[in-house]
């Protein structure tokens, strides 16, 4: 056999194998997450039953233009944590997300988002450094103690969340925010995700150590 083929074999292979893990650490996190990701407030009640609300709703930041409006993506988000709050089924919201003054901000704007649509101020907790979703789960269970919680997000992100958080303690439920359309940027979003699955696995791992 010739050099050039053996390599590409060995190419092949490799590549095989890093799909395989990939794969296999995507499916991990969504079977962790089963029957734990509800898709409105009504079946979060039902869940709740008669127990003692949770901690709080964690929401995800996600995308703000220059104009300080909210993306599609991240005002689903915002729309289902008011709906989460207004439910009863939580205690406070806690607004994790990139806050870079002078530069970029997610945070102030999706806590003045709450306070417009009737979330009162002393209800409300916030991260201004949630830079990752790694880092935002992260700081929610060490720095703000929170042990039970709602997160919301986009159902294709929120097995990764849920994955992270368990791995710091805590009891999560998940609350899908609505979808957006498919674009090539919806894509890109994916494959990203899948490759950060394999980056906070690892994380994880270095966690439990």
């Amino acid at each position: 056999m010739k050099k050039g083929k053996k390599i590409l074999i060995a190419a092949a292979l490799l590549l095989l194998l890093l799909a395989l893990c990939v794969f296999g650490i995507r499916g991990m996190m969504m079977l962790s997450a089963s029957g734990k990701i509800l898709t409105n407030t009504q079946e979060l009640a039902q869940k709740l039953e008669e127990g003692e609300p949770y901690d709080a709703v964690i929401v995800l930041g996600a995308g703000v233009y220059r104009d300080g409006t909210l993306s599609p993506m991240l005002r689903y988000r915002m729309e289902k944590t008011v709906e989460c709050y207004e439910s009863g089924t939580v205690k406070k919201v806690f607004v994790t997300g990139d806050h870079r003054l002078g530069e970029y901000d997610e945070v102030d704007h999706m806590v003045e988002y709450l306070v417009v649509h009737g979330v009162p101020e002393s209800a409300i907790e916030f991260d201004y450094d949630g830079f990752s979703t790694y880092e935002s789960m992260q700081h929610a269970a060490v720095n703000f103690g929170i042990r039970r919680a709602v997160v919301v997000t986009q159902k294709y992100h929120l097995y990764r969340a849920m994955y992270i958080g368990k791995a710091y303690g805590m009891e999560l439920v998940g609350l899908t925010a609505e979808n957006w359309r498919m674009s090539t940027g919806t894509v890109m979003r994916t494959v990203r995700e899948w490759a950060a699955c394999v980056k906070d696995f690892w994380y994880c791992l270095r966690a439990a150590e």
